[in-house]
């Protein structure tokens, strides 16, 4: 998919694959690759004017540093979320709540007051979605079948 947009010049469809690019690398393990990936990335939502969609590589780059112990990066990469955040929403993101989780995680590391409002907020917005879903099976493996959504209800169950 990559490959393909940068021959078709599709600069969202690039910025779209290497954002899963890079969570794909996160999982294989590959945390210099899916820097890479996902700093290509934010760049391009960046430029051409997709400040929402930028949200998701950026949170991407701050747990690749959470995960290589870097808090500094991880909280570099999480100010301008949160600043988007004061201003903005994530409409128009694949993973929202993902981005939300990131910002809960490298706030609650360094101890930030700011980490139970964000963690609240997640779980809001979690709650919001899952009301409009009417098909009571289908609105259960949204809560608990989707990593991201399960580790927000239990972080917040648990505050």
């Amino acid at each position: 998919a990559v490959q393909i947009a940068r021959e078709l010049g599709a600069r969202p469809q690039l910025g779209y694959a290497l954002t899963c690019l890079g969570h794909t690398e996160v999982a294989l393990g590959r945390l210099t690759e899916a820097s890479a990936s996902y700093s290509e990335a934010a760049q391009i939502r960046q430029a051409i004017g997709e400040q929402a969609r930028a949200m998701e590589p950026l949170a991407g780059l701050a747990r690749v540093a959470l995960l290589k112990g870097d808090l500094v990066t991880a909280y570099t990469h999480v100010t301008p979320i949160l600043q988007h955040l004061a201003h903005g929403t994530l409409d128009g993101t694949e993973e929202p709540q993902l981005v939300y989780l990131t910002c809960y995680r490298v706030l609650q590391a360094r101890q930030d007051p700011r980490a139970s409002e964000i963690l609240h907020t997640a779980y809001a917005l979690l709650q919001e979605r899952a009301t409009k879903i009417e098909d009571v099976a289908l609105r259960h493996s949204f809560l608990v079948n989707v990593q991201a959504h399960q580790e927000i209800i239990t972080a917040y169950e648990s505050m």
